[in-house]
């Protein structure tokens, strides 16, 4: 459990982050890192977000996510407390990272290499042929525009 400091005479600015999945988490680490006083608040009784684990009816349900595509943002935020990733945490390759079966039986096997694995995809489906699998490639995934408006509606 984490210790709770106070000091009276603490004038350090406080930052307030909502939520305790890994990006609240992280936000606060980094806040705290930058001289802020973090109060972090959770609607659930511990931490988690995503990777909440809770109970029910005897039974445990992890929640947590499916794979960590990118490991050294968690290495950086050890680091920002002095610490090594690996002195607390076991990370091991999955390889494929995932697979997505769909109804016809086929599966889709996601390894991290997004090129390689439409190709593969586009081998199994021939409706997708190789210059639309590097189109998807170098698509960016949002215009410019539609971010903006998505930022202006929050």
């Amino acid at each position: 459990m984490l210790k709770r400091t106070y000091l009276p005479s603490d004038d350090r600015p406080i930052a307030v982050v909502i939520g305790s999945g890994f990006g609240g988490l992280a936000a606060a680490i980094r806040l705290s890192h930058k001289g802020y006083r973090v109060k972090v608040f959770e609607k659930l009784d511990k931490p988690g977000g995503r990777a909440y684990v809770y109970q029910r009816d005897g039974y445990t349900f992890d929640a947590g996510p499916t794979i960590i595509t990118a490991p050294f943002l968690l290495e950086e935020l050890w680091e920002l407390c002095g610490e090594k990733l690996e002195n607390d945490v076991d990370l091991r390759l999955m390889d494929p990272f995932y697979r997505i079966r769909f109804d016809d039986g086929s599966h889709f096997d996601y390894t991290g290499d997004l090129a390689e694995d439409l190709v593969s995809r586009s081998k199994q489906n021939a409706s997708l042929t190789k210059t639309a699998v590097e189109e998807a490639v170098h698509a960016p995934l949002l215009e410019q525009n539609s971010v903006l408006a998505i930022e202006g509606e929050v």
